[in-house]
């Protein structure tokens, strides 16, 4: 293994993104439109990974990963290299994102009416998500100008007409997302606290690193005021059922928790 783009370098994912059509006729692409597309394009690997890391409970440290990319003389293209660190990236990126990738577009070309319920809670749960597949898409303008994606065996072709229908039903979506509740299952770290009194749920939870209180509840945990005033100020990991609207957080009920003071 010579260097990160080395034949001998095994450990790895491609997706090659080839834009075509007169703007890129000179090998030659805007700046601000192609910083945009590979932050788009890191985005959406870094959330998808991050997505089934949670789903299937795996630790952080089980999904290291680099992304390199190499602009090839000659051509408006882009190889895409994704360096794995174990097995489980394998499998997360081979078994996973690299199909989600397109199915994502698809999603949308479909005018939102994918059955595949995993693929419409990935793109409804994180606007990060959405706005990758729209930021990938910035440096196609004109009739005639398209890119082709290859991942793995497939190989996926939009055009202008195609990026204007995605971009039409991603500004409908963001429309309808923003007044739908979704629920989540995530582990949070954060610090209880007691908002109202006297209602009956009279908790709040502050999330680290955020600035606002969010209700708290409980589900089938025997956990009121007098009993478990030690908790209050503390910081806590639980595991926890989220709502969100307009992908803000509305509402926490407690499924378990854990002192972080008894984690380390």
């Amino acid at each position: 293994m010579n260097d990160i783009f080395g034949e001998n370098l095994t450990q790895e994912e491609v997706i090659i993104f080839t834009y075509k059509g007169d703007k890129f006729i000179n090998s030659e692409i805007e700046l601000s439109g192609l910083i945009s597309e590979l932050r788009g394009i890191e985005v959406l690997i870094r959330e998808s990974v991050e997505f089934y890391r949670k789903k299937h409970r795996l630790s952080d440290s089980e999904v290291i990963f680099d992304i390199y990319v190499r602009v090839e003389d000659g051509s408006v293209k882009e190889v895409i290299r994704i360096i794995k660190k174990n097995a489980t990236v394998l499998t997360l990126l081979g078994t996973f994102v690299m199909p989600f990738l397109q199915s994502g577009f698809d999603f949308y070309l479909n005018r939102r009416k994918d059955t595949n319920s995993e693929i419409v809670e990935i793109l409804e749960g994180n606007k990060k998500i959405r706005k990758s597949f729209e930021d990938i898409l910035i440096p196609i303008t004109g009739n005639d100008n398209s890119v082709t994606i290859n991942a793995g065996n497939v190989t996926y072709e939009i055009n202008n007409s195609a990026k204007e229908q995605i971009m039409e039903e991603l500004k409908k979506h963001e429309e309808v997302l923003s007044e739908k509740e979704i629920i989540k299952e995530e582990d949070l770290f954060g610090v209880i606290s007691v908002s109202k009194l006297y209602d009956a749920s009279p908790f709040s939870f502050r999330v680290n690193e955020t600035a606002r209180d969010i209700p708290l509840y409980f589900s089938d945990i025997n956990f009121n005021l007098e009993e478990k005033q030690g908790f209050l100020g503390k910081e806590l990991l639980i595991r926890a059922r989220v709502t969100y609207k307009n992908d803000r957080r509305i509402s926490i009920t407690v499924l378990g928790y854990k002192s972080v003071a008894k984690l380390f």
